[in-house]
Parts: structure tokens; C-alpha cells; sequence
């Protein structure tokens, strides 16, 4: 009886400790208020490419996105400024070779998508009026991407939420949406 004891604890041991390492994030829905006012520019673009490499200290996948700019939505600096041809948006995750590697609750981008991307620099020092070829990562992560659709419906993917699954506005019509990103004060 005690061999079996320790054997059924130890067999529950192992499962959970191995099926730890494969729970996914669980994040709080963040409301486009929220994405806006912690973005420095929200932009509509499309993606040309992505190139995917390892971090300086060789432990990390990263991968790039260079976007097209097609329309800067908002903006954080309030002086002039002119229209990025293009932004590069950096997230962990990616292929190297034969290697691949998935975070959880990150964005990722295909080649060719249309997107709405609430972005944050990763270049603070840079100003707004030269912000072409700068980096940038999302803001809440998954959450501060949107995909638009040929019908011109955004839609957000790529992440749970555990609360405020309602303050979430998914598969929008992209007019609505700007509008209400440009209104947020």
C-alpha cells in the first residue's frame, strides 16, 4: 500500500510539473483607452516583411516586422511631425533555421497582413519627426494588434484573458475604430 502511495504521488508530481511549463499566459483585458494612452503612435500599415534572429545573449528568438505606414491614426508628441514610411516592430518569438520558438500572448506577423498596431518606442530618444526605420514592440502585447479583414473588420487573436474580457472591442469596423481611437483623450 505504501509503494503505491508514493508511486501515485510521484506520478502526479511529474504531471504537473510537466504540463506547467505548457500553460499559456493569462492576461487582463486592456480597453483601446488603455492601449491608446499608453501608446506613442497607433498606426494602420501593412506588413512587407519579417526577419526573425538571436538576441545579443543567444537565449532568445526575436523577429522584426518592418510595416509599411499607411495612415499614423494618433500620435503622443504633439509637434509636428511627418508620416513614417515605415516602423519596425520587435517581439520575442520566431524561426531560426530549424528552430522556432512561441511566446505566449506576444504578437506575431505574416507577411502581406493589413494591421492597426498601438506601438510603444523602443527608442525613446528618437523624436517623432524621424521615427522612419525606428523599433517598436506593442502595447499589451497580442492585444494591441489588430488584423483588418478585406472587409474592412478588425479583429484581434493570439491571446487568453482570466478578467475584462468585455472592455475588449473585437471585430470592429476599422472606421468605428479609428474614430474612437482618435477621440480618446
Amino acid at each position: 500500500m505504501n509503494k503505491r502511495y508514493i508511486l501515485t504521488s510521484l506520478l502526479c508530481l511529474c504531471t504537473l510539473l510537466f504540463s506547467w511549463g505548457s500553460a499559456s499566459a493569462i492576461m487582463i483585458g486592456l480597453s483601446t483607452e488603455y492601449l491608446t494612452n499608453n501608446s506613442d503612435l497607433v498606426i494602420a500599415g501593412n506588413v512587407e516583411h519579417t526577419e526573425s534572429y538571436w538576441s545579443a545573449d543567444g537565449k532568445t528568438i526575436l523577429t522584426k516586422a518592418v510595416v509599411t505606414v499607411t495612415e499614423l491614426i494618433r500620435a503622443r508628441q504633439s509637434a509636428a511631425y511627418v508620416l513614417p514610411a515605415s516602423v519596425v516592430v520587435e517581439y520575442r518569438g520566431g524561426e531560426v533555421g530549424d528552430l522556432g520558438m512561441r511566446v505566449s500572448d506576444e504578437p506575431s506577423f505574416s507577411q502581406g497582413e493589413s494591421v492597426i498596431l498601438f506601438l510603444k518606442s523602443a527608442e525613446p530618444q528618437r523624436k517623432i519627426s524621424s521615427l522612419t526605420g525606428s523599433k517598436f514592440t506593442v502595447v499589451g502585447r497580442a492585444q494591441g494588434k489588430y488584423i483588418v479583414s478585406q472587409d474592412g473588420i478588425a479583429s484581434k487573436s493570439g491571446f487568453s484573458v482570466a478578467a475584462g474580457e468585455e472592455v475588449i472591442e473585437d471585430n470592429i469596423k476599422v472606421g468605428s475604430l479609428i474614430e474612437k481611437i482618435r477621440s480618446i483623450r
